[in-house]
């Protein structure tokens, strides 16, 4: 294995151009040619977070905090840039495919799923990387393989400085640039390469990360946490850990986009997030019923129930207005002349959905929606989980309309349902998928901005309504019949 006598000084030999990243800060080129000569690093830790000594060929080959498999992916990731170039059908740790009845040669790897770019390649000599694939890759593969080998100082084996050649050749035909040209500029960005990857060997944080503590005991903690509560409180706090039952309380307040509770407001909020009791509520409703929080979310005096479900479908028609085209909200469906429909179906001739698109799904088809907002605390699903609560209200909804719409409307539908505590069932999930979809790719902005917005959008509009079925009035108001009034009269009277 030769290394070759130039690679080391090219990365000093360029000019520091920053648009061709041949830059280094300060304390990067005093690192690097320290590094180049062996001379000593003074302000580097006395101990390594792995427990040994720290130096500089140890900080080169210690595993901890993942930087050794970065600088290995980092050239990887680079040759396969390269590669593009001139090349066609390019992939990244390609799995080889199985052995079935091939005899292969000793020391081959054999695992099923081997992959040509293995975490530890820097560990592996390039007879040691022959040896395992050379013969699987010609037998199974019918290709050629070339093991790139090289030092952390920037030296190549024979092998890679052949395989730089013959890039430099295929590049300089493609480009019409002279060959000392390319080769060159190739030398320059793997020696660039390189020595950052060493640079960030020796200076990057090898300390764990928070989110690389073990999943499994993380889950237990929290599963023995929720065993813990009582448990109303655990229902609570599983239904306040649904997808888009948080949003409201994780954006900024801010007034212009509707976004601001008021002190009441936000501390009725949190007590019903947690189902704490709230003590200013009145003793009785004007039903005749005890007034308690589950009553006001499923009480249809006063009408609050509906104003809930109609803020909700006027917001979705409402977005779906910014990506479709003949937005509807209540469509009356078509009559039902032939059609067999299932049963259970809604064959009522004046049957309505809440909210009708064209080209949400596909190009000029025609979609409707239907709303349903129920309260998961209610006495009939205090024995249901989440999940099965969705299901029942997303079945119901399917079979009443889907055949319906199916076969006369020639459309889709889908049913999205909410509870009042702020959580959506799968389909509903689906459908703010691709109502983000749309819109990230109308206004130009990225997927998960736009998928935030809808959530806390939709959040505020479930937590308000939620907030006035509790706090609004179920009185009835008192219409005035002023249809036989005498006008003139009464404004003589009251000198007007």
């Amino acid at each position: 294995m030769l290394p070759d006598k130039t690679q080391r000084a090219v990365d000093l030999a360029f000019i520091p151009l920053k648009d061709m990243d041949f830059d280094l800060n300060k304390r990067e080129f005093r690192d690097a040619v320290r590094l180049r000569y062996d001379s000593p690093i003074p302000d580097n830790p006395s101990v390594c977070v792995c427990g040994s000594m720290f130096t500089v060929d140890h900080a080169m080959i210690c595993q901890r905090g993942g930087l050794v498999i970065q600088r290995h992916n980092e050239i990887r990731d680079l040759q396969a840039e390269l590669l593009d170039m001139v090349c066609y059908d390019v992939q990244v740790e390609p799995a080889l495919q199985p052995i079935t009845d091939e005899e292969l040669a000793r020391g081959t790897n054999q695992a099923p799923e081997a992959h040509l770019s293995p975490k530890k390649i820097y560990r592996i000599h390039e007879n040691e990387k022959k040896r395992k694939y050379n013969s699987r890759v010609t037998e199974i593969e019918q290709g050629t393989f070339t093991p790139l080998g090289f030092t952390t100082t920037g030296e190549m084996t024979d092998e890679c400085l052949r395989y730089h050649s013959r890039l430099a050749e295929l590049l300089s035909a493609k480009k019409q640039e002279s060959y000392a040209t390319i080769i060159s500029w190739v030398r320059a960005k793997v020696s660039f390469a390189i020595l950052r990857s060493a640079l960030l060997c020796l200076r990057g944080s090898r300390t764990p990360r928070r989110r690389n503590i073990d999943v499994k005991d993380r889950d237990l903690e929290i599963e023995e946490v929720r065993e813990s509560l009582p448990s109303k409180t655990e229902r609570a706090v599983k239904l306040a850990t649904e997808k888009g039952a948080s949003n409201w309380l994780t954006v900024i307040p801010i007034k212009e986009m509707n976004f601001n509770l008021n002190k009441r407001e936000f501390r009725d909020a949190i007590k019903l997030r947690y189902d704490w009791e709230i003590a200013d509520l009145p003793a009785m409703c004007t039903c005749g019923d005890l007034f308690t929080v589950d009553h006001a979310m499923v009480c249809r005096h006063g009408g609050l129930i509906i104003q809930r479900h109609n803020e909700i479908r006027d917001l979705e028609a409402e977005m779906l207005r910014m990506v479709c085209t003949d937005v509807e909200t209540e469509p009356v469906l078509q009559e039902i002349t032939g059609e067999e429909l299932n049963r259970g179906a809604n064959k009522a001739p004046d049957a309505r959905l809440d909210v009708h698109a064209r080209g949400f799904w596909d190009r000029q088809q025609s979609a409707f929606f239907d709303v349903r907002v129920c309260h998961p605390n209610a006495d009939s699903y205090r024995e249901l989980s989440p999940k099965q609560i969705f299901q029942l209200h997303e079945n119901e909804k399917k079979r009443q309309y889907s055949r319906r719409v199916l076969e006369v409307e020639q459309g889709t539908f889908t049913p999205l349902v909410f509870t009042s505590t702020g959580g959506m069932a799968d389909e509903c999930k689906r459908f703010h998928s691709r109502l983000a979809e749309l819109l990230a790719l109308k206004k130009g902005d990225d997927y998960a901005t736009t998928i935030s917005w809808i959530r806390a959008k939709v959040s505020f509009a479930i937590l308000r309504s939620a907030l006035l079925c509790l706090r609004g009035t179920r009185s009835k108001r008192k219409a005035a019949n002023i249809s036989d009034i005498d006008i003139t009269s009464e404004s003589a009277q009251a000198r007007i």
